[in-house]
């Protein structure tokens, strides 16, 4: 998708893309900004998505600028950098397109110079951070195959270490990505209750109030947790939607909301 300068445009990108969709790709890390977006771009992002990918693309590494293409579609996991103090780096992007923040400070990976090729090199920036959250979705489809990109997505924004401003905010997005929570989530999503009654009483992780904790249930809590619907609202402090949120319905969820 590059020439021999490393450089790449809107149409290279778009057919791989779309090749990597068509590949079997589960999930694609777009290290690539562009200033602008085209017809052709889009089309490629939607086309992925459509097929199930989870599309992990870097903000750019443009503080004063919007974030770039293609990160600012909707289809796409917007990401910011840190440093290793949990800091946003200062040639982050930031803006509303932000989902989330991973470490982007001195991350050793492989690189390539016509002076040095088929290196490694120590860099910085929003192409190293947009790796570690591709991985993180990697490790939730490794642990659960059976899940939708859409619900792998929710679970990386429920799994983030709220930082900044509190809940979402343009820097952090919803915050740090944690795979270890990520991966916790991932194992809850769907758990042990699926298809058992619940006991006597109003239960509050039937969210159909069906009187049945199942999959719908959580698929219900997933999307009205994105949709920031007071519902979804689960633990203190109230109107700040975070993974204290997504641990409290699963806690009651996989009990069986107790008995």
């Amino acid at each position: 998708m590059t020439n021999l300068f490393g450089q790449t445009d809107a149409a290279w990108l778009s057919e791989g893309i779309i090749w990597a969709a068509d590949h079997g790709a589960d999930v694609l890390n777009i290290s690539i900004g562009l200033s602008s977006g085209t017809t052709q771009l889009r089309s490629a992002v939607q086309y992925a998505a459509a097929k199930g990918c989870v599309i992990v693309c870097s903000a750019g590494n443009t503080p004063t600028l919007p974030v770039v293409y293609p990160a600012r579609y909707p289809e796409t996991i917007s990401v910011s950098a840190t440093d290793n103090r949990d800091a946003i780096l200062s040639i982050s992007a930031s803006g509303a397109e932000i989902d989330m923040a991973a470490p982007g400070w001195n991350v050793l990976s492989t690189w390539h110079l016509w002076s040095s090729p088929n290196t490694y090199d120590f860099r910085s920036g929003t192409s190293q951070a947009a790796p570690m959250v591709a991985g993180v979705a990697a490790l939730i489809r490794a642990t659960r195959p059976d899940l939708p990109g859409t619900t792998v997505r929710l679970i990386l924004n429920a799994s983030c270490r709220d930082l900044g401003s509190r809940g979402w905010d343009p820097v952090y997005g919803h915050g740090r990505i944690d795979a270890a929570l990520a991966v916790a989530n991932a194992k809850a999503f769907g758990g042990s209750s699926g298809g058992t009654a619940t006991p006597g009483g109003e239960c509050p992780a039937d969210m159909n109030r069906d009187g049945v904790l199942s999959n719908a249930d959580y698929f219900l809590f997933l999307n009205l947790f994105a949709a920031r619907d007071p519902r979804a609202d689960f633990a203190l402090p109230h109107g700040v939607f975070n993974s204290d949120d997504f641990f409290s319905f699963s806690s009651a969820y996989i009990a069986g909301c107790g008995g």
